[in-house]
């Protein structure tokens, strides 16, 4: 594999592996390095790359190790999702001001998940990937997975209704 065609394979997925590094790290430097590093192991295995079903379920594989490898070596704990997102602009700016409070609420939620069921909710609904391909960067059932992201999204909707029932203490 030449290096044009590995770039035209692999720098778009670079967006994606930035994005799962930096949900570990919640830095935009240590997820810049997680990146380049990817990209390095990569490219080492280019002549390989043609053998993968999905490049974007090794890539993120090999991120995903690769970041769980960084965290142990400096004994790093995973930090919070970041709550650094922008709200649509609203008509209102009352709409917007609530838009915005829900959305903080909803991360809170997010963090109070368990690890498994966050990561899952994340690469689902806010990356976008498939079941199958979650599956198989988690090493788990596709069943499973559904489960778990099921799991995440009742948890969620009941913390939501509760609290808009004023019936759930929130922080």
């Amino acid at each position: 594999m030449t290096a044009k065609e590995f770039c035209k394979q692999v720098l778009p997925l670079q967006d994606k592996i930035f994005r799962l590094a930096k949900k570990f790290f919640n830095s935009v430097d240590d997820a810049d390095d997680a990146v380049q590093e990817v990209f390095h192991k990569l490219w080492t295995r280019k002549e390989d790359i043609d053998s993968f079903k999905s490049l974007e379920a090794f890539a993120l594989i090999v991120t995903r190790n690769h970041c769980l490898d960084t965290i142990k070596a400096k004994k790093h704990h995973v930090t919070q999702l970041n709550l650094e997102h922008d709200i649509a602009d609203s008509t209102s700016q009352q709409k917007n001001f609530e838009n915005k409070d829900e959305l903080v609420t909803v991360f809170k939620l997010l963090n109070e998940l368990p690890e498994l069921q966050r990561t899952i909710f994340h690469l689902r609904d806010v990356e976008g990937l498939e079941f199958d391909d979650i599956a198989e960067i988690l090493s788990m059932n596709p069943v499973t997975v559904r489960v778990n992201l099921s799991r995440a999204r009742k948890f969620i909707r009941e913390k939501m209704i509760a609290i808009q029932n004023y019936e759930y203490k929130r922080d």
